[in-house]
């Protein structure tokens, strides 16, 4: 009865065009895609910067059942992300399903269970599923800065730059540095008289490891770090302890992951991750401090072209800006500057809170199981509302769209309404102690790799370990693989017959080197420490000494709570990972060069990896044949 049925998909962004095309071959009949711009795309044809480059790599960002060109580079320019878009809407023939110029203003809900949209064209009836891909880039936001308003230069919001040109022989000051703010003043330094930078805390997120190359996306490793405690440590050696050290230990402390040397004093995170040890033990972060720590619950972004610009004097780092009067910024540490130009990159609001929904119901996103459902929205979807700490927006849309597929379709059931409610209330709960201070302004953010695993358990495509005990290489790509969509598509609806093998090759390519071999041993002592740790202290005891077994035993066993539940008494223990990376002299400012190079890195020269896609002239050519072969069959 599927084929039946009708859909209308709010959205032909990314989020939407996959929830479409899912959708489609779930067997749904009818998929209407409703788009307000005059074009598809999104945030990529809404905002398109000439030189931006996209901060996940390909890997992780390709759509797993079209495989991004070989010969693209491993983080692509937007120009290339919005031609690869649209080949995928080429190719699944998605096109015609799509109108362009249509806004939507409400969801409405008759008595027999089917929707009506209101839309700027008049009404739409008779849908028996909405989902909503409207996404997180909606509306620009606003800065609450005394005197901004009548600053006396030229004040934009970061959403409507498009060229740096208008910024010629101006001092400019950009303030914020998420992904926006990177891009922005990467470019506008080269024309602008004086570039400013203001920010009181940047999480550097950066595209690839030094000296590896390898992408940072690509090294996460959920199904092993299920059953470590707290895994997300390993990247930053304890670091989390450093803002608790006297100020005297910590200049040997910055030179230790995350190597918090690099930052400029103005921009230093103020505390580091992860924040759900703040939730149980002090000392507790200041509140003030919230949307100024780098920490891995917050959005990271790729510090390597700002980095190395504020280190060779090409933008002038500053803190917080206090206030404006006239023409001049003055900051919080008492410095003032004379400015031509202002260009705020305060990020967003989505743009469905301008969406009338039934019952009068507004977006609140913890409201939501998996982001996507609401207990009293029956078969209603929002897909591309959750975002990655490190990771892919696309990849959890794709994820978000395989879920809403089966559960429109019949193919997993969601508990009943009361019980869902109870559910959604239980995760967020869970949620608000993985990052509590950061909820009012991120509560959209997740661990990548552990909440693509947990929705691939739901659609029925989480990799079993038995699938992959046949070899080495799988073995490998089962614990230690990335969250790439392709993944998820070696088994469960929709599985792929090469998957598998095509996932554990790329896996080995990022994990069989030099640098792959060290994390891997790293890792697997990390995992092993806290219980040889338990089992030398018993043993110790039980040998060295005239204390009973049981005695030994115990403390063995209380060495290993200990462990599981006190950061603190963690963080001591693990010092032996951390002093063989310190150096108590002077900061090693050699180092330092080496991490921010004395050029900014070009990522879209030689690739880090190579995809195991065809070029994409290939890609062309061949959607051209079937284009052709479709149309010769249609005239026979």
């Amino acid at each position: 009865m599927n084929d039946r049925k009708r859909c209308a998909v709010i959205g032909a962004g990314i989020s939407g065009l996959l929830a479409a095309k899912e959708l489609i071959d779930a067997g749904v009949g009818e998929v209407v895609i409703l788009e307000k711009a005059p074009e598809l795309g999104g945030v990529w044809s809404r905002f398109i910067r000439s030189r931006t480059i996209l901060t996940s790599s390909k890997w992780i960002t390709e759509f797993s059942t079209h495989p991004m060109p070989g010969d693209y580079p491993d983080f692509l320019t937007i120009q290339q992300m919005l031609a690869y878009v649209r080949s995928f809407v080429e190719r699944f023939e998605l096109g015609p399903r799509i109108r362009c110029g249509v806004e939507v203003l409400g969801v409405e809900r008759g008595e027999d269970g089917r929707y009506a949209l209101a839309t700027s064209e008049g009404e739409l009836p008779g849908f028996d599923f909405v989902v909503v891909s409207t996404g997180l880039h909606g509306e620009p936001t606003g800065m609450d800065i005394p005197g901004l308003d009548e600053f006396e230069g030229t004040a934009i919001h970061g959403s409507t730059y498009t060229d740096p040109e208008p910024f010629r022989d101006k001092r400019v000051l950009s303030i914020g540095l998420g992904e926006s703010g990177v891009a922005v003043c990467s470019e506008v330094h080269g024309v602008a008289a004086k570039t400013y930078v203001s920010s009181t805390g940047f999480t550097g997120a950066t595209r690839v490891f030094p000296y590896t190359m390898l992408a940072a996306d690509q090294m996460q490793f959920w199904p092993l770090g299920e059953y470590m405690k707290d895994y997300q440590e390993v990247a930053t050696a304890e670091m989390s302890w450093y803002f608790r050290l006297p100020e005297a230990w910590r200049p040997a402390f910055r030179q230790a992951p995350p190597h918090l040397e690099v930052y400029p004093e103005q921009w230093r995170p103020k505390d580091i991750f992860p924040y759900r040890w703040h939730a149980k033990f002090f000392p507790k972060p200041a509140t003030d401090n919230a949307q100024d720590t780098g920490n891995m619950t917050r959005p990271g972004s790729p510090p390597d072209d700002v980095l190395w610009l504020a280190h060779s004097g090409q933008v002038v780092p500053k803190g917080r800006v206090e206030r404006f009067e006239g023409s001049t910024a003055h900051f919080t540490d008492g410095s003032a500057v004379e400015l031509d130009a202002v260009i705020v990159n305060a990020g967003f609001t989505p743009t469905l809170l301008k969406i009338d929904f039934p019952d009068g119901w507004q977006y609140r996103h913890l409201d939501l199981y998996k982001g996507c459902f609401h207990p009293d929205l029956p078969n209603v979807a929002f897909v591309g509302l959750v975002r990655p700490t490190i990771g892919s927006l696309t990849a959890m849309a794709e994820m978000q769209s395989r879920l809403v597929a089966q559960v429109f379709t019949g193919g997993v059931q969601l508990p009943e309404r009361e019980a869902l409610r109870a559910l959604i209330e239980r995760e967020a709960k869970a949620h608000v102690t993985e990052c509590p201070t950061m909820l009012a302004r991120v509560p959209h953010v997740y661990f990548f790799d552990q909440w693509m695993e947990e929705v691939a358990e739901l659609v029925g495509c989480r990799p079993r370990a038995r699938d992959h005990l046949g070899s080495i290489a799988q073995l490998r790509a089962y614990w230690f693989g990335s969250p790439m969509p392709l993944r998820f598509r070696m088994r469960g609806p929709g599985a792929l017959p090469d998957a598998r093998e095509r996932y554990a090759k790329r896996i080995t390519k990022n994990w069989s080197g030099t640098m792959g071999k060290m994390i891997t041993a790293m890792v697997l002592i990390r995992f092993a420490y806290p219980f040889l740790l338990s089992a030398g202290v018993g043993a110790t005891l039980a040998l060295a000494t005239s204390l009973p077994l049981w005695v030994a035993l115990v403390a063995g066993l209380a060495v290993l709570g200990l462990y599981m539940v006190s950061d603190l008494f963690r963080m001591v223990v693990s010092l032996p990972f951390v002093l063989p990376m310190l150096d108590f002299g002077e900061p090693n400012w050699e180092r330092l060069r080496k991490i921010s190079p004395a050029t900014p890195p070009d990522y879209a020269s030689p690739g880090v990896f190579q995809n195991d896609g065809p070029p994409a002239d290939q890609v062309m050519r061949d959607l051209h044949h079937e284009a052709l072969a479709q149309a010769h069959s249609a005239a026979e």
